[in-house]
């Protein structure tokens, strides 16, 4: 892998929410870092839904969910199980989004999270949609 394909897959990694600990890449005379000394997790949507969930997961987990729940609402088939898994397996789950329809202007989704943290199983649900400015946000 060239210098420049290590930089562009670590920029897509950071931006897509994914919790590194560093992108590093080059020899000893060249080493470079992207990441920041602290990220805060990205925010989904499922943690409107459930407050629970949001206390109950680590900045990792977190990361990995939404990053899944980015996934599905965005690119995901109608029905497609998107999984996930916190780099310190400390949770996992998966996210469904269904079939996209419009309100209006926007689109929107129904979606559906399963999570398993440590001993607790939780299911959270909601429908998110998308404006103009490419935001999903959450529909009560």
């Amino acid at each position: 892998m060239t210098f420049d394909t290590k930089i562009v897959r670590c920029m897509i990694a950071l931006c897509s929410g994914l919790a590194l600990g560093a992108c590093t890449f080059g020899n000893a005379s060249t080493k470079a870092s992207l990441a920041p000394a602290a990220v805060a997790p990205p925010s989904a949507l499922a943690f409107s839904t459930s407050e629970v969930l949001r206390d109950k997961l680590s900045n990792r987990a977190k990361s990995a969910l939404s990053a899944a729940e980015a996934q599905a609402l965005n690119y995901g088939q109608p029905g497609q199980t998107i999984d996930w898994k916190s780099t310190r397996n400390d949770a996992s789950g998966s996210v469904v989004a269904y079939q996209p329809f419009r309100v209006g202007d926007s689109n929107c989704r129904r979606f559906v999270h399963n999570v398993n943290a440590g001993a607790d199983k939780l299911e959270t649900s909601g429908t998110a949609c998308r404006h103009s400015d490419a935001v999903w946000t959450l529909v009560q």
